[in-house]
């Protein structure tokens, strides 16, 4: 396996003929999605098949590619782009990213992370299905629907983590997970789900089984998911300390990086600023006192979960592994 660094700049160029603008760079094919906005997408060209499958290890989406001397921003991952590819391992999708279009990685089997930019408002139907390795999906807050079949069959997912703008669930949204043991979801209103939306979750496939599964929402929500239809057969906690984490919060120049967590992260901040790290269940972890420009983070003695990142104006989610 090697890491594929996308640079977004490069001297030979191609260009694939369709109805709209097309081009590679760098091993990737690219389409114009808007020429006066100058977004262009992650394009799947059918007459070149052979080099979507091929690329593997870990890829990095750049924000923006250059050709012909005109710089143009990713702003989305086209329909199928990925599809059936076996050997990616990890993609790291830019923010600039707000769309990700069906089937875009189906049957990605090797694929184990992914990150979900915050800006992203749109997953399309089978976009994530049978990605077989895939432990833990954090949706962006700005993700109204879960469509049909987007995470079904990925049956190594444990935990799910739904936002408060997520209010539809789809047919089969989830179905399949057979290792899911905890849903977090960050609305007090329990979002509309299908009898099927997480069918054959577990294993057995009855509904009454779905007590196995904890999910994980705020406080003063509980008798609300209790007494929905669609809740109750879950095993419903009421844990969650609502912190307040939107997209606004990106206005502040706060950097966190890298995400999912190993040992140690960085955080990059325009002003020297308490941070504040928190459980997910709004338990107090840690203090610190963060210099201006770049300050590194240990995260020993923090067990595996979700935690959240705080100070005055801004707040953020982190994943330690």
């Amino acid at each position: 396996m090697f890491k594929k660094i996308i640079t977004g700049i490069t001297l030979a160029v191609s260009i694939i003929t369709t109805h709209a603008q097309s081009f590679k760079v760098d091993g990737l094919h690219y389409r114009v999605l808007d020429e006066s906005s100058s977004s262009v997408e992650l394009y799947r060209d059918q007459s070149s098949q052979s080099s979507f499958t091929s690329i593997d290890g870990d890829v990095v989406i750049p924000e923006y590619v250059t050709y012909n001397g005109k710089n143009y921003q990713v702003t989305k991952i086209g329909a199928s782009y990925f599809y059936n590819n076996i050997g990616i391992t990890s993609v790291s999708i830019p923010k600039t990213v707000i769309e990700i279009g069906s089937q875009a990685f189906m049957y990605c089997t090797s694929l184990e992370k992914v990150n979900l930019p915050y800006a992203l408002n749109k997953i399309g139907s089978y976009a994530f299905f049978s990605c077989k390795k895939i432990k833990e999906i954090p949706i962006p807050n700005g993700v109204s629907e879960i469509e049909k079949n987007t995470f079904s069959n990925c049956t190594s997912l444990e935990r799910i983590i739904l936002p408060k703008s997520v209010d539809k669930i789809g047919y089969f949204a989830f179905a399949g997970l057979y290792s899911l043991k905890e849903i977090i979801i960050e609305s007090p209103t329990p979002p509309s789900l299908l009898s099927t939306s997480f069918a054959n979750t577990p294993k057995d496939g009855l509904n009454t089984g779905k007590k196995e599964i904890t999910v994980r929402v705020p406080k003063g929500a509980k008798l609300q998911y209790e007494s929905s239809e669609e809740w109750k057969n879950f095993s419903i906690v009421e844990d969650i300390e609502v912190l307040g984490i939107s997209n606004e919060n990106k206005k502040t120049f706060l950097k966190v990086y890298p995400n999912p967590i190993t040992d140690v992260f960085f955080i990059e901040t325009e002003h020297s600023t308490p941070v504040t790290i928190y459980s997910i269940t709004g338990k107090k972890v840690k203090t610190l006192y963060l210099d201006r420009g770049k300050n590194k983070i240990d995260i020993l003695g923090i067990p595996q979960g979700v935690y959240i990142v705080k100070t005055d104006n801004y707040t953020d989610k982190i994943i330690v592994k």
